[in-house]
């Protein structure tokens, strides 16, 4: 477990599920852009906890934003690590919030799954956040736009039935909770505009993370980008791929003219395979860079997959192709 900010309240929870006691002395509290050493004399008891904070540890500085947390013995072994916000899965917490490991000093490696913030932390105790489960409903984070006076954050329920959101919590640097009697129909949408956002909500265009909570506080989806999108950030199609990324490459989000409230594919300048194969010998963008080329995906091995244009799409040349195998060189994911 472990807080950020206020800068006086930084601290990190070690959780030891030995039985043996840990000699902490000359440790190091390692986070990217700089470092600090445990004090000698500072011992973890077995099965139990410390903290970490400027009593025993100087100079602890994590940042708000994010990075990667990273926790050393005296010969310099990685014990343990975490990413968060920016820099990995783990959520960034808000003001006075910590993100704990959820249950309770569980680690799979999988720092999305294994980390949830806590509006009330229980620094050198067992943890209590509520669990992380990305992916486990419809409602995905659609679409975002970061640009000061015309930001907003869309949410779509991909699902055949209504959802209720009554309660859910959407959280930057601050928290949205969402008024009781919302509820997003079966391929609709629902927008949080800007001037409703929270005083201290700071939503970065240039590189920031959103998170979304059920009414639980169960954290269900969450986007990130590390660049401006200049002009806003979309799931496509709506409410598809990853929910556990952070950067706009592993969800993936693409950049496309704003559309709150509406499908994400109104805007979308699509290519199809005929367009990329051409009627010639070589392809029109032989050498050139191409993505959001749209198909099925029909067949997968070990280097590629195979994918085809959808029978409504296809086009009415002979000399074209409709299907197209994509090499990789390992096995693919889709």
């Amino acid at each position: 477990e472990f807080i950020v900010t206020p800068t006086s309240s930084e601290a990190i929870e070690l959780c030891n599920t030995t039985s043996v006691d840990l000699n902490l002395s000359g440790w190091t509290i390692d986070w990217g852009y700089g470092s600090t050493t445990v004090n000698n004399g500072v011992t973890l008891p077995g099965n139990s906890y410390i903290v970490l904070d400027d009593n025993n540890t100087g100079g602890i500085s994590l940042s708000n934003a994010g990075t990667v947390l990273t926790i050393k013995d005296v010969d310099g072994t990685a014990i343990d690590s975490v990413g968060y916000g920016d820099d990995g899965g783990a959520p960034k917490p808000e003001y006075k919030f910590s993100a704990a490991r959820t249950p309770n000093c569980t680690d799979t490696g999988d720092d999305a799954a294994d980390f949830n913030t806590d509006p009330t932390p229980t620094m050198g105790a067992a943890n209590d956040a509520a669990a992380s489960r990305l992916g486990s409903t419809t409602v995905t984070i659609n679409e975002v736009d970061g640009k000061a006076g015309e930001a907003f954050i869309e949410l779509y329920n991909s699902g055949a039935s209504a959802v209720d959101i009554s309660g859910w919590r959407i959280s930057v640097d601050d928290s949205y909770d969402i008024p009781a009697g919302t509820s997003i129909p079966a391929g609709g949408f629902w927008v949080l505009k800007e001037v409703d956002f929270p005083p201290y909500f700071n939503l970065d265009e240039g590189g920031d993370n959103v998170y979304l909570f059920n009414s639980s506080l169960e954290r269900v989806d969450q986007v990130g980008w590390s660049q401006a999108a200049g002009s806003s950030w979309n799931r496509l199609p709506d409410g598809a791929g990853a929910n556990n990324g952070w950067r706009e490459d592993q969800i993936p989000l693409y950049p496309l003219t704003p559309s709150p409230n509406a499908t994400n594919e109104t805007n979308l300048n699509r290519m199809y395979i005929h367009d990329v194969q051409g009627a010639q010998h070589l392809s029109p963008y032989e050498g050139q860079h191409v993505e959001l080329v749209y198909g099925i995906v029909t067949v997968t091995d070990r280097r590629g997959f195979w994918m085809q244009t959808p029978d409504a799409d296809v086009d009415a040349s002979d000399a074209t192709s409709e299907g197209i195998y994509v090499y990789m060189g390992a096995t693919p994911t889709v």
